[in-house]
């Protein structure tokens, strides 16, 4: 019984084999010595010979030397264990039967027209590989100009941004994602800050931005958009021309319409305007960097929150829930809490002559100690970290929060509007 063969490709399996004539221990000269293996078989095919070396390893094994002597020969050689019977009563037949039943004791030391098998099956496969690579790599050259093709009306305003998904939808799912491959590129590296001859094409980009998949990864491309402080000031730098207003204002709205799904609504025969339609007056009246905002943009700001926040209870809030959270609006002990969750998030203290954010947490430890658990999920968050909490003396007003929030019972009244004004951060939490 012959072992099984296991190459790099090339498998075989073990199989039987009946041999003409088998030699014991005979002297084989090799390099100027000789080995002697402990047995040869011998068959005869097609008028020629062919040898096997069978060694039986009992208390040795073939050392090194003699299977590098071995492999010169450029003969096939198997050996067998039976290093497991030595303190057995074993007998001859039991030995026999071992030899012409059993594979699992035996492997292969060399065979030579194996390896050669197994080296060619081994190249055949790479050149299969490489052949089937370039196939692929040649289907996504195909399919990336066919990407590139699909955007490009889109991009340069030939075609409505409106209809990107009527088009988009219809083709195949390995073209769809190359197109936000090429998409995603495009709005990485040319997008947040063009040139005077690129203000246009910005714009057509910034339009299809409203109109992309849900899938197009729009959190990777505003990062720091959802941080409005900075963002706004970005803007005030860069808004020093009527196209650039157009453009960012344009940008603001999709980054408003993608992260609120803010709408127009009518209710109770009242026209109420949606953030968006604020915060674009907002915008046009920016028109350099500044630390802090004046009086008007203030208020224009204060405005757009609590436009906001009817907006969002209006559309997201149960029917049940809508009259108890425009109460907690409109109470100014709640109010003044919301507002100062919403500080945190925006950089700019709203709705208080405070000044800074380290008067806002003594004057909320001070009056708000209940819900502390609340502002300190906002300040601890990654968007609010960039606030400053620690005084001139060096005190950290949040790490005074924490240890007086352990010390009163936190109420939780408010968590449900909180977690409707700012959904996506409290998904985040509860991860």
């Amino acid at each position: 019984m012959l072992p099984a063969y296991k190459g790099r490709c090339l498998k075989k399996k073990a199989f039987s084999i009946q041999f003409d004539d088998v030699i014991l221990e005979q002297q084989i000269p090799v390099n100027g010595r000789h080995i002697q293996p402990d047995g040869i078989g011998r068959i005869n095919k097609n008028g020629k010979d062919h040898n096997l070396l069978i060694e039986i390893f009992v208390t040795h094994k073939v050392d090194e030397q003699k299977l590098q002597d071995i492999k010169d020969l450029n003969c096939a050689c198997i050996e067998i264990d039976l290093s497991d019977l030595l303190d057995t009563d074993y007998t001859e037949e039991k030995i026999k039967e071992r030899l012409f039943t059993k594979y699992s004791d035996r492997k292969w030391l060399n065979n030579p027209i194996y390896k050669q098998q197994d080296k060619e099956l081994q190249i055949r496969k790479e050149k299969e590989e490489e052949e089937r690579r370039e196939k692929e790599l040649q289907a996504e050259r195909e399919r990336h100009s066919e990407a590139v093709e699909f955007v490009r009306p889109f991009l340069s305003g030939e075609l409505p941004p409106s209809t990107f998904n009527n088009h988009f939808c219809i083709k195949p799912y390995s073209l769809q994602e190359e197109i936000l491959k090429v998409l995603r590129s495009v709005y990485y590296y040319s997008f947040f800050d063009p040139s005077e001859d690129d203000i246009q094409n910005a714009y057509y980009q910034a339009r299809l931005l409203e109109y992309l998949p849900e899938i197009f990864p729009l959190d990777e491309i505003f990062e720091n958009a959802y941080d409005g402080k900075s963002f706004i000031e970005y803007i005030d730098s860069k808004n020093d021309s009527k196209d650039r207003t157009i453009l960012f204002t344009t940008v603001l709205k999709c980054v408003y319409r993608k992260n609120f799904i803010v709408q127009r609504y009518s209710w109770d025969d009242r026209d109420y305007y949606s953030a968006i339609d604020v915060i674009n007056n907002v915008l046009e009246s920016y028109r350099k960097k500044q630390e802090t905002l004046r009086i008007e943009q203030k208020n224009s700001l204060e405005r757009h929150v609590l436009v906001f926040c009817y907006d969002i209870i209006q559309i997201r809030a149960n029917e049940s829930n809508k009259k108890t959270f425009f109460q907690y609006i409109e109470n100014y002990q709640y109010w003044s809490i919301i507002s100062s969750i919403f500080s945190l998030y925006l950089h700019h203290i709203i709705f208080s002559k405070l000044s800074n954010f380290v008067q806002l947490t003594e004057n909320f430890i001070t009056n708000h100690a209940e819900y502390a658990h609340l502002y300190l999920k906002f300040a601890r968050s990654y968007e609010c970290s960039t606030n400053n909490y620690t005084s001139a003396s060096g005190e950290n007003k949040l790490e005074k929060m924490e240890k007086v929030a352990n010390t009163v019972t936190a109420n939780h009244k408010l968590d449900d509007i909180v977690k409707l004004l700012f959904p996506k951060m409290w998904y985040i939490w509860q991860i």
